[in-house]
């Protein structure tokens, strides 16, 4: 006889066991921690600052870069750069922005790696249309740089840290200085 019959001939008394188990059970993922709670969720400012990127093989367009926290769905957490024009194989473009970002601090009191994804993009026209193509992207984990953006502050130096990214998934050399 199978288990659904037995359930049913054992009478009613066996269903609110039954039910609230299955209840109990959807519940559970809430219950079990699977959420992490504010205090392992400290709040940091990310004072994002898009410099420049050179070594651009072409010499007309425009250039524009869209950034994202793939790990928040938030508005704020994403964003673009003005469309720049491109001069001398370079453009500045100039972009700061100021956002809060909750980084995941784990069971051994490390951050847990937070990237943010910029893809740069450049507009030109051709034949009398125009064509946007993908320079390349880059992916940075934000966690690593708390420690060293912090250690600058306290020296004195100009909060943050600037260095100069050479593009991912890219044909070309083209580096972004970013802050």
């Amino acid at each position: 006889m199978p288990l659904a019959e037995k359930i049913l001939e054992a009478g009613k008394h066996f269903m609110p066991v039954l039910q609230r188990e299955t209840q109990y059970w959807l519940r559970a993922p809430d219950d079990c921690g699977l959420t992490v709670p504010k205090t392992r969720r400290p709040k940091f400012e990310l004072h994002l600052k898009i410099h420049d990127l050179n070594n651009i093989p072409l010499v007309s367009g425009t250039s524009f870069i869209k950034w994202h926290l793939p790990s928040s769905q938030a508005a704020e957490h994403r964003g673009r750069t003005d469309k720049v024009p491109i001069k001398d194989h370079r453009v500045d473009y100039g972009y700061t922005k100021t956002i809060p970002v909750r980084l995941t601090v784990d069971k051994n009191q490390t951050l847990e790696p937070c990237t943010i994804h910029f893809e740069i993009l450049q507009e030109y026209s051709s034949a009398g249309r125009g064509e946007r193509i993908t320079l390349g992207s880059i992916k940075i984990n934000l966690a690593e740089y708390v420690e060293a953006s912090e250690a600058a502050g306290r020296e004195g130096e100009e909060d943050g840290v600037t260095r100069r990214y050479l593009m991912q998934e890219s044909k070309i050399n083209s580096t972004l200085k970013v802050r």
